[in-house]
């Protein structure tokens, strides 16, 4: 008997090991739970806080991407004030839908600069300033001198004529009784105003060439002859200035919109400007209206 109540005790002692064993590793499982679902709830947390508008991830993945630095009007520089590179192109392309959903394109919003009909880019170290029936005038560039040669179409009529170009020409027009050249405001502060030369081809007018220096400011931005009693220069301040070819300023015209390019044609001149703001849209039109003007009596014929 005293046999067989210590085999129950001992079986009693067993089965209460046993439970209390169970007992430990289902707590350890529980407070392992537990923990793993505090920091699954930690991570869909910070999950979300890295989550932008769009739904992209950016904060953790551009840890270790180097920032650039943007500077801001009020010069103050906060941890606000350095950004990666891939914030700022993502904050770009929300620009760029931005516009494209209001239907704004930013190619809409070049307009076209002003030109001088019938002359060719200023890239190279030989250009023409103009090029038509009369002739050709050539610039041409040596290290810091340059030069300018005027080729007739019928050498019949004018012999070549070339000169030393200290004023550097931009743009020039031509023909059969003279051309006029300008040349835009230049020097490194701008210091240098914008001027004007004509040159006569009359046997009656040797050496008779004239100059014109715009005030301060005003710049040439286009030159035509008109006829043989005309020259006309535009100006970037919207003004027409009319000077006889012996040098005396008649009249100053002014136009509505910014002077794209002008042409003339006996007494008349037509003038190009913008008119108003450009198309927006996808149709990437410029918005563009034409004067023309009888230069005798100043009457707008169109």
């Amino acid at each position: 008997e005293s046999e067989s109540e210590n085999e129950k005790n001992e079986n009693v002692d067993v089965e209460k090991e046993e439970k209390e064993v169970a007992e430990n590793s289902t707590r350890r499982r529980l407070r392992k739970r537990v923990v793993d679902e505090d920091e699954i709830g930690d991570n869909v947390n910070n999950f979300n806080d890295n989550l932008d508008d769009n739904g992209d991830l950016f904060d953790q993945m551009d840890e270790d991407v180097p920032k650039k630095k943007v500077s801001f009007k009020d010069g103050n520089e906060d941890e606000d004030d350095f950004k990666t590179e891939k914030q700022l192109q993502r904050e770009e392309k929300k620009k760029r839908r931005s516009r494209e959903s209001s239907g704004i394109s930013t190619l809409s919003f070049k307009p076209q600069e002003a030109f001088q009909p019938s002359s060719t880019p200023g890239t190279s170290k030989r250009r023409f300033l103009v090029f038509n029936l009369i002739g050709c005038i050539v610039t041409r560039t040596e290290g810091i001198s340059s030069s300018v040669e005027i080729e007739f179409a019928d050498a019949t009529k004018h012999r070549k004529i070339s000169f030393s170009d200290h004023h550097n020409f931009s743009f020039a027009s031509l023909n059969d009784h003279g051309a006029i050249f300008g040349c835009p405001i230049t020097g490194e502060d701008r210091s240098i105003s914008s001027s004007v030369m004509y040159l006569p081809f009359g046997s009656w007018a040797p050496n008779s060439e004239w100059n014109y220096t715009l005030p301060l400011g005003e710049e040439a931005v286009n030159v035509t002859t008109v006829g043989k009693n005309y020259v006309v220069v535009a100006t970037n301040k919207r003004f027409l200035r009319v000077f006889s070819t012996s040098g005396v300023q008649k009249s100053i015209l002014c136009v509505s919109g910014d002077i794209v390019c002008m042409c003339g044609w006996g007494d008349l001149l037509c003038v190009v400007s913008h008119n108003g703001l450009l198309c927006s849209g996808t149709s990437f039109d410029q918005n563009l209206s034409f004067d023309m003007i009888n230069l005798t009596d100043g009457r707008s014929l169109a």
